[in-house]
């Protein structure tokens, strides 16, 4: 990754890591839209089903993967 942006939940992490991927012509993710991919299903869903232990071992084993990856993530907190 290029760039990482951290903040807190509706503070635009996505919105700028979108235009700022935009403007450097690299790949931009967002971290949840990532972990939904990876699990087949919604946030809340893995929180009801899973519980928060296991989606912070999921969320962990994803922001791994993505950090190898090139581009900007957006990353919530």
């Amino acid at each position: 990754m290029q760039a990482i942006l951290i903040g807190f939940m509706g503070s635009g992490k996505t919105t700028v890591g979108q235009l700022l991927a935009r403007e450097l012509g690299v790949h931009h993710a967002d971290l949840d839209d990532l972990i939904v991919q990876r699990a087949g299903c919604s946030i809340n869903t893995i929180f009801n089903t899973q519980g928060e232990a296991y989606f912070r071992q999921l969320e962990q084993r994803t922001l791994r993967g993505a950090l190898d990856q090139p581009g900007i993530l957006s990353n919530g907190e």
